[in-house]
């Protein structure tokens, strides 16, 4: 084996490693199948509705419920300072999405709870769709985070976020996410 090839299965062990270790500190609330996903199954087609409801911006009152008992517990278990949110791809869509959850998450949790913690400093790249993230280190330094989320995937945003985040001295991020893709 070549320096180049075991610095590829090197790189590529650090990476599912640091995966795994982040990827720990995440639950979720419902399970999501996509439209790919045929399914006859009652609550996976009713969990669909909700979670698209959702991030189009309709907030249903039994998920809200769920949301803010969750967050109610992860906030005293994991001794979190802040709350905040992952982005929509603008600003207007996470407004959208969490403006209501969080005026509904401030009297529940002892700690803060921000809109704009993180935002997408520009738009997704056209050819590599990647995300470019932008945090105010004075909303995280030497805090707890909880970091709420739509919909968990491949969980590279989560990463990436949580990277952010801890550049940015946080001192742990928890994330919570409405749904987890299931395949």
């Amino acid at each position: 084996m070549s320096i180049q090839e075991g610095n590829k299965r090197l790189c590529v062990c650090t990476c599912v490693e640091l995966m795994r270790s982040k990827m720990m500190n995440v639950t979720y609330i419902k399970e999501y199948y996509p439209q790919s996903v045929i399914t006859r199954d009652e609550d996976a087609l009713e969990n669909r509705k909700l979670i698209q409801d959702f991030m189009q911006g309709e907030l249903n009152p039994q998920l809200k419920s769920e949301i803010i008992k969750k967050v109610h517990d992860i906030a005293l278990q994991d001794d979190i300072d802040v709350v905040c949110f992952e982005p929509g791809l603008t600003s207007s869509e996470t407004l959208l999405r969490y403006e209501e959850l969080s005026s509904q998450l401030v009297p529940v949790v002892d700690c803060d709870v921000f809109m704009d913690t993180l935002t997408l400093e520009a738009d997704a790249d056209p050819i590599t769709q990647e995300f470019t993230f932008k945090c105010n280190e004075t909303r995280v330094k030497d805090k707890n985070i909880l970091l709420i989320g739509g919909v968990y995937d491949s969980g590279l945003n989560y990463i990436k976020i949580v990277d952010i985040l801890i550049n940015n001295k946080a001192k742990k991020v928890v994330g919570l996410y409405i749904a987890k893709v299931k395949r």
